[in-house]
């Protein structure tokens, strides 16, 4: 007798890691915050008209692979790879960022500008109800019964998902500030 199992569902994040000067990737995140002053700041011109030039590298860097996750996601050919707008996230000891999605776009970003150990995991939930189901049954989690795995910020990593796929980052408990650059694909 054969067995044959179907996949359905899956979830893909991915994760990559760029080789680039930390120092000058975070002095433009601070100075990008200082400049916010309160108001939304999303760069939707970023190509042309951002003094970011180490930011700017960061998401052509990410952009050049963007065909990887838009060929495996099946996404049409005429929605580009381009990413269409950034922000900094500079969060400080104590401070997290409560479940969200991010609508209008097809996939989000994330880059770790500065991270420490314990400065607060990326945590992706799934909206199914199996881990409520099967947490009786189960004794180590697995790719087919977790619903909310997270993933340790490192410095200079990237993780890309669906922007439909709700997510939080846990609260900072490092003494430092946690950087990061998030952006969308349209």
């Amino acid at each position: 007798m054969q067995i044959t199992r179907h996949d359905l569902w899956a979830m893909p994040i991915w994760q990559f890691d760029l080789t680039l000067d930390p120092t000058l990737i975070e002095a433009e995140c601070y100075t990008y915050e200082q400049l916010r002053s309160g108001k939304m700041q999303t760069n939707y011109d970023w190509r042309e008209n951002t003094p970011y030039t180490n930011i700017k590298r960061v998401l052509e860097m990410t952009e050049e692979m963007s065909s990887v996750w838009y060929k495996e996601m099946g996404i049409k050919d005429r929605y580009s790879g381009r990413i269409d707008n950034f922000w900094v996230n500079i969060n400080g000891p104590g401070r997290f960022n409560k479940a969200h999605l991010h609508p209008d776009s097809v996939f989000t970003g994330v880059y770790y500008a500065r991270s420490m150990p314990n400065a607060g995991n990326i945590t992706f939930h799934n909206s199914s109800d199996r881990e409520f189901a099967l947490q009786t049954y189960t004794d180590k989690p697995t790719p087919f019964n977790v619903s909310s795995p997270n993933f340790e910020p490192k410095l200079g990593r990237v993780y890309i998902f669906p922007s439909w796929l709700s997510h939080s980052v846990d609260t900072n408990m490092s003494g430092t500030d946690r950087i990061s650059i998030s952006f969308q694909f349209g």
